[in-house]
């Protein structure tokens, strides 16, 4: 999805099942209503708007479905959280369209925190643990894990722990870790627990006076973790399956259940991360594209650009 470019509730779309030509191949869609707020992210194919007063909320972009979550003024030192880095990212455990017993974990603050939140629920409840910097949250066998920016893999357990609190269960070698740098993702993909890492370089240009930013070469590390042994295995091959990577809760999909998805790939937008300066190239079309894991290869999958620095484009998954 494309960011709005007017006040209303039509929405570009891209969509991967066609094929990439020359043109942007988008289609505009009514949505049921407009996204509520200025930032906008997404799981498991529901939007999640963050709006003004630190308000949160759920919108299925298909459905008249709308569900409200607790303000994040209700979570501890809420004053440390600015409205712009109020969620980093968002995690929602199960489809509400598919169940009510779901969970809808956010990376939130300056400081990259985690809190949780249950339908019904008036406050978000912190989680506590490692005292943060966390960068990706994924759903591996029922459980929670989370990883921060320091390679470290922390496990949660909500139904079971009263209060929760996070756990490390498995951290990045430091042979690994010195070559990676530096956004880490965390997916699981065909019953695996995978971490990416991206690496690619910021390049600034002065063009009469004002500095613009492009994006360098881009790199993709995807190790196998057994988190039982801390055992980190890198791989060339996802076989027929692709992962979707990006600000929002990265996920892995079956390639020949969708036309013209590439296997073995990382389809990646721009990046974003909790540091708004990161937000400076978003929107560019160097930024995102089809990383072909066995050649290291990037091809375009949308020639076009992104309007927004605090929206870049967001994978919906289906």
């Amino acid at each position: 999805m494309l960011p709005s470019t007017e006040e209303s509730n039509l929405y570009e779309f891209f969509r991967i099942s066609e094929q990439i030509i020359p043109e942007n191949p988008t289609h505009k869609t009514r949505l049921p209503r407009k996204v509520p707020g200025e930032r906008c992210l997404s799981s498991k194919g529901w939007l999640i708007g963050i709006g003004q007063y630190w308000s949160v909320s759920l919108l299925h972009p298909f459905a008249s479905l709308y569900v409200k979550l607790p303000n994040m003024i209700t979570i501890l030192n809420w004053n440390r959280v600015s409205h712009v880095l109020v969620i980093g990212k968002c995690f929602i455990s199960a489809s509400p369209l598919l169940t009510s017993d779901y969970i809808v974990i956010i990376i939130y603050g300056a400081l990259g925190e985690l809190a949780y939140a249950r339908p019904g629920d008036k406050v978000w409840n912190p989680i506590k643990g490692w005292y943060g910097c966390y960068v990706d949250i994924s759903c591996y066998k029922g459980r929670f894990y989370a990883i921060n920016k320091c390679g470290m893999i922390m496990a949660c357990n909500i139904k079971d722990d009263n209060p929760p609190t996070a756990q490390e269960v498995a951290h990045m070698p430091q042979e690994i870790f010195k070559k990676c740098l530096k956004q880490f993702y965390i997916v699981e993909s065909a019953g695996v627990l995978l971490v990416v890492s991206r690496r690619q370089m910021r390049i600034r240009r002065e063009k009469e006076g004002i500095s613009e930013w492009s994006y360098g070469n881009i790199r993709f590390h995807v190790y196998e973790v057994d988190i039982d042994t801390n055992t980190w295995t890198e791989i060339k091959n996802l076989g027929s399956r692709a992962l979707f990577l990006d600000h929002n809760s990265s996920f892995s999909i079956e390639t020949s259940d969708v036309s013209h998805c590439k296997p073995n790939s990382i389809y990646f937008t721009p990046n974003s991360t909790m540091n708004p300066h990161s937000w400076l190239c978003n929107g560019r079309k160097d930024g995102m594209g089809i990383y072909d894991l066995k050649d290291g290869s990037v091809i375009q999958h949308y020639r076009g650009n992104s309007y927004s620095e605090l929206n870049p484009p967001i994978w919906i998954e289906g």
